[in-house]
């Protein structure tokens, strides 16, 4: 909670000092009244930013499924930020997001691929903004489809789902049963339109169309780590890595901030799994805003040990998910 405030109160010196001081600062902590935080914005802000941002992810989806195997190096980048300039004038004119769909689709479909060639696939784990943020990560997704690989990212939804469901335990125990209802209520509205939403896209996306429900990632995980550890990125990392390897992947890539609580825990809880599953190739990248000397090798051998699990997998014709 001090936290958020001290956040909040230097978001306003900066704000001051840009001559912005009518700009509002609207703080969505969840230990106090998020949802009536969100109503300030407007009765129609909750859903329609819920569907914007599933949007955004769709657009990444579809990014990182056709940017490895595009013919013609940057179509698919080009692509990607024309169409999210589009949706940014769509929500600004208030548009329905589910009419752009369609426009999505089309776009991706005229880029020119070649999938002659198999590729192994990378799973990302990580903390939220560093995974999310190209900067922050040195372009690591770029680099890993330069050595042949195509690299898979957590949705942002898969974050607020999260919380969401954390914010009902939370109202549930503590006895804010009218909290608990709105809690269940919204859960119950975004999973619809999250579902409607990405209908069309169920055929074209072959990687995670639809996030799995948070108590199946958390289920996951707590083979790992107990669900009552609250540091939300640590037992959501260890469940999508479990995720990751029920569907076939052959790698995975924690990154996190240098000195991360969560992420350096999932480091440590990554080597139990590696017992689970030895032969997944597993690569583990902190980030202080420098690059490291070494960074560039330690990424070719890992591609080349993702290589070598998927022509096993491809020669034995199994997913490999079992302890071995």
């Amino acid at each position: 909670m001090r936290n958020a405030l001290w956040s909040s109160e230097q978001m306003n010196m900066v704000l001051d000092d840009l001559g912005l001081p009518q700009v509002p600062m609207i703080v969505l902590d969840q230990t106090t009244d998020y949802h009536g935080d969100l109503n300030k914005l407007g009765p129609n802000f909750k859903r329609y930013a819920w569907e914007a941002i599933l949007m955004v992810d769709i657009l990444h989806k579809m990014l990182h499924e056709t940017r490895a195997y595009e013919v013609n190096k940057g179509n698919s980048d080009k692509v990607f930020a024309d169409l999210l300039a589009e949706l940014t004038a769509v929500a600004e004119r208030h548009e329905s997001v589910r009419d752009f769909t369609g426009r999505v689709i089309e776009k991706f479909d005229h880029i020119k691929v070649d999938r002659s060639t198999p590729k192994p696939r990378i799973g990302l784990i990580g903390e939220i903004f560093v995974r999310s943020n190209q900067f922050s990560n040195n372009f690591i997704m770029n680099r890993i489809e330069a050595l042949g690989g195509e690299v898979v990212l957590p949705a942002f939804e898969e974050w607020l789902n999260y919380i969401g469901y954390e914010r009902a335990i939370d109202s549930r125990l503590q006895g804010k049963y009218k909290t608990f209802l709105t809690e269940v209520i919204t859960q119950f509205v975004q999973k619809r339109s999250a579902d409607r939403l990405t209908r069309p896209f169920l055929k074209r996306l072959r990687n995670f169309p639809r996030e799995a429900p948070s108590k199946e990632i958390l289920h996951l995980g707590s083979r790992y780590i107990d669900e009552s550890f609250r540091a939300g990125e640590t037992i959501l990392s260890m469940g999508k890595a479990v995720e990751y390897v029920q569907h076939g992947f052959n790698g995975i890539v924690n990154v996190v901030p240098f000195s991360c609580l969560p992420g350096t825990i999932a480091n440590a809880l990554l080597k139990k799994f590696k017992e689970d599953y030895p032969n997944i190739p597993i690569l583990k990248m902190d980030y202080d805003g420098t690059k490291q000397a070494s960074e560039e090798t330690r990424l070719e051998a890992f591609m080349h040990h993702a290589r070598q699990h998927l022509d096993a997998q491809m020669t034995t014709g199994k997913v490999l998910t079992k302890v071995y």
